[in-house]
């Protein structure tokens, strides 16, 4: 959790030094409810930032979970699976670079 939230962090860095102004009215953006209500009716945003990336995790725990779990105690698993759903994405990352 911490590296992905690390790996948002960086653009949002990258944008606050490139122009300082810009960041804050990215964020004033973020926080307009306005702003969600469009987002909200627009059925390729929703797919885009709602559907695929809940897919894409069900899909991988779904994968991982009987994999991991005779190997390890169900609990574990259930912490386990996430560190590599992260390490995957840091790979694809790496990749696009």
């Amino acid at each position: 959790m911490l590296t992905l939230s690390t790996l948002y962090l960086g653009p949002l860095v990258q944008s606050s030094l490139d122009n300082p102004r810009s960041i804050a009215e990215k964020l004033r953006s973020a926080l307009d409810v306005h702003s969600w209500r469009l987002c909200a009716s627009d059925p390729v945003w929703l797919r885009n930032q709602v559907v695929a990336p809940l897919t894409e995790e069900v899909v991988f725990r779904g994968a991982m979970l009987p994999m991991l779990v005779p190997c390890t105690a169900p609990t574990t698993a259930i912490f386990i699976a996430p560190l590599f759903f992260g390490t995957g994405l840091c790979q694809l990352t790496i990749q696009l670079c």
